[in-house]
């Protein structure tokens, strides 16, 4: 006797989610970047940068209120400790 599987997406969508823990940076101009479809953003680091300072550097850039790619902005950027950047998607079940 042959068995048919089907499946079915009764799930709910969820929102993509992505933790970035950012180190101290080895020395003056290393870069730290967010990319999506081929649209960068980057961090040069300075003269004194620490984790904290580099990750909050690239938080800035990617919460102007101007100039982004499209496709970053559909990404909800967040802070939430020391060195740590969290990009959550805007739209459940959109993955970026």
């Amino acid at each position: 006797m042959s068995t048919t599987t089907y499946w079915s997406p009764n799930q709910a969508a969820v929102a993509q989610v992505r933790t970035y823990t950012f180190t101290a940076p080895s020395s003056v101009g290393n870069t730290y970047s967010a990319a999506i479809n081929g649209k960068t953003l980057t961090y040069t680091s300075v003269s004194g940068d620490t984790a904290t300072t580099v990750a909050t550097g690239l938080y800035a850039l990617l919460n102007r209120s101007s100039g982004l790619a499209p496709e970053l902005t559909e990404i909800a950027f967040t802070n939430p400790s020391a060195g740590v950047v969290l990009a959550t998607s805007r739209t459940a079940g959109t993955p970026f």
